[in-house]
């Protein structure tokens, strides 16, 4: 929640509580429950990544006070789908710096399936897996 309150992702109009958020979605947009699931910021995720990164080497940990600017710039919530709960920092170029414009708060569920294409995608290459469907999933 911002300062103003609620944002709609699609029609961007400001909602004072997360009740009427969640009435706007369902009255508006046809979305119940945890349905939102923003197409854009997945592709925003998981194109313009470089191919074959390499598993061994180390991204740079993310400083407490770069964590507590993208928990507030993402409300607490999933880049993607917006759920609040049990939620990861990302990082959008997996070995890449520990910015604010490299990193996203994702859902545990998001998360996976971010990584779960850019591996089938091969852009991360992991000696002794195979890329395809049998050999790591």
């Amino acid at each position: 929640m911002g300062s103003l309150g609620f944002e709609c992702q699609f029609c961007k109009e400001i909602l004072r509580s997360e009740q009427g958020y969640k009435n706007h979605l369902s009255k508006e947009h046809e979305v119940r429950g945890n349905e939102i699931f923003n197409y854009d910021r997945f592709l925003f995720l998981t194109r313009d990544v470089t191919n074959e990164l390499k598993w061994s080497i180390k991204k740079e940990g993310i400083p407490k006070d770069i964590r507590q600017e993208i928990n507030k710039r993402d409300r607490g919530r999933c880049y993607i789908c917006e759920r609040f709960k049990h939620y990861t920092i990302h990082h959008r170029i997996p070995n890449g710096e520990a910015n604010k414009e490299n990193l996203f708060t994702l859902c545990l569920r998001c998360h996976n399936l971010v990584h779960i294409v850019l591996f089938l995608d091969g852009k991360w290459k992991n000696p002794g897996h195979s890329s395809k469907v049998g050999g790591w999933l």
